[in-house]
């Protein structure tokens, strides 16, 4: 069977970049003389007759195709063109390449990744409960675009001092847990937030989720400990903990706030679930330096 690709454009992702990319990957594609349709101000409702994808954006753009579209079944090529990339990073390391990225939609491995659920939105990265969905809150309603790293410091500071932790009913492995967490973070990804090591020793590959849990701190405690989210120190605290888990859920005493891969939400129940090889992506082939 020709190949068929389909490209999906975030033309407001990474502040017009993906524009700039879309032009590059026509190129290409003629160039290569494949077949392929372009997605910009309106998607599909459906992928049938394509047998690749290309999602030219950032984390955003990405969780709004596989909320979309999640029974996908073909091969997903990222082109990473917006402010957060934490899970191109993931499968791509730290390389910024269209060259290698158009490359390896055409020769490629194919990796099965895992997905996770809360409440019925997918996510690739993580689901965030409490402090960092406050942050995420903050950032949505202020007037600038940008959602990288520097914006999610500046907007983690704004909360540090005045946030009040939650109370909250944990039940996970057949545990309960009652107690108050400053932030609770159920992980497929290690990153997420434009390069906070959340949970560094989560894998997308591995059937499993990193529940991850901080406790209730002190603001000025907050100001020592939680920057070391960004290079995964935190996890060596006393007052954090990491479980491997295939589900869980969370109750809260009031609504709280909350994201699946920086896309804000709200709620008092969280289930969360993950879905083991859900989405097919293309990757460097095992032998090629990442």
């Amino acid at each position: 069977m020709d190949k068929k690709f389909g490209v999906f454009i975030n033309k407001k992702a990474g502040k017009g970049k993906p524009r700039v990319f879309s032009k590059l990957l026509q190129e290409e594609l003629k160039k290569h003389a494949l077949q392929y349709e372009m997605y910009e101000n309106e998607w599909p409702d459906s992928l049938e007759g394509l047998t690749d994808v290309f999602v030219v954006g950032g984390d955003g753009t990405l969780n709004y195709f596989i909320n979309k579209y999640p029974d996908c079944s073909v091969p997903i090529t990222i082109i990473r063109s917006g402010s957060g990339n934490d899970f191109h990073k993931e499968l791509f390391g730290k390389k910024k390449d269209f060259k290698r990225n158009f490359e390896t939609a055409l020769h490629g491995e194919i990796l099965p990744i895992d997905a996770g659920n809360c409440n019925g939105k997918w996510f690739l990265n993580g689901c965030g409960i409490g402090f960092d969905g406050r942050v995420v809150r903050s950032m949505k309603h202020k007037r600038s675009k940008s959602f990288g790293l520097s914006a999610y410091l500046v907007h983690t500071l704004k909360n540090l001092f005045f946030y009040r932790s939650g109370k909250y009913s944990i039940r996970y492995n057949g545990s309960s847990l009652n107690m108050k967490a400053l932030m609770i973070t159920v992980a497929n990804g290690a990153k997420y937030g434009g390069g906070f090591m959340v949970a560094p020793g989560a894998k997308i590959n591995d059937g499993r989720l990193n529940l991850v849990i901080i406790q209730q701190l002190h603001p000025l405690k907050r100001l020592i400990h939680l920057p070391k989210l960004k290079t995964g120190k935190h996890i060596e605290l006393s007052i954090t903990s990491d479980h491997l888990v295939e589900s869980v859920t969370i109750d809260a005493e009031k609504p709280m706030d909350a994201h699946v891969d920086g896309e804000y939400f709200s709620s008092n129940h969280f289930k969360i679930e993950v879905y083991k090889n859900k989405f097919l992506f293309r990757v460097p082939s095992s032998n090629e330096d990442i």
